[in-house]
């Protein structure tokens, strides 16, 4: 990401495993999945790596991690947090609700409550979520459409370029990531 002034390092980070990967045939998938087995071994394996990786370039100075309201991305980067909580102020972890995977809320969704997020994932100062308390969802659609969510993703990248952050790791989804790049 690149502003007149400054440069930003931008970590992109897919979330791991989601635990809807994992689940019997005839179980419904789950909106706001958490992660599977699988997915908490990922988690696990980036938090070494991205804890060694940051701590080498510096620690917090001038880091920003952003995580996608969804469980699934929460999940990913705790143990990351884990391992520089002693580092990193809450301040400089957020959850973004306009961070969302594509599709996956829209008015017949609106996603999981802030309320609900912020109880289990407290290391996160939420930001960017609707009035109501639910995810950044701006369109007038059942779900999502390809449009909203490119809208939603420019919002996003204004967003980010007023950070101040010099290393932003940002947890989200391959569809959102991919409108990024």
């Amino acid at each position: 990401v690149r502003s007149p002034s400054r440069r930003v390092r931008l970590l992109l980070v897919r979330h791991a495993q989601s635990a809807n990967k994992s689940r019997a045939p005839d179980e419904d998938a789950q909106a706001d999945p958490g992660l599977s087995e699988r997915g908490h071994r990922q988690a696990d394996a980036l938090g070494e790596y991205l804890a060694g990786e940051l701590n080498a370039t510096g620690g917090d100075d001038g880091l920003l991690v952003v995580s996608s309201p969804m469980r699934r991305c929460l999940l990913t980067i705790r143990p990351t947090l884990q391992r520089l909580t002693p580092l990193l102020p809450p301040a400089r972890c957020l959850c973004h609700g306009g961070a969302f995977e594509f599709g996956c809320a829209g008015l017949d969704f609106r996603g999981t409550p802030l309320e609900q997020t912020s109880r289990e994932f407290p290391e996160f100062l939420p930001i960017a979520f609707a009035d109501d308390g639910t995810w950044a969802y701006h369109g007038e659609s059942g779900k999502e459409t390809e449009d909203e969510c490119r809208e939603r993703a420019m919002r996003f990248v204004e967003w980010l370029r007023g950070c101040e952050a010099r290393t932003v790791v940002l947890v989200t989804h391959q569809t959102f990531g991919d409108l990024l790049c």
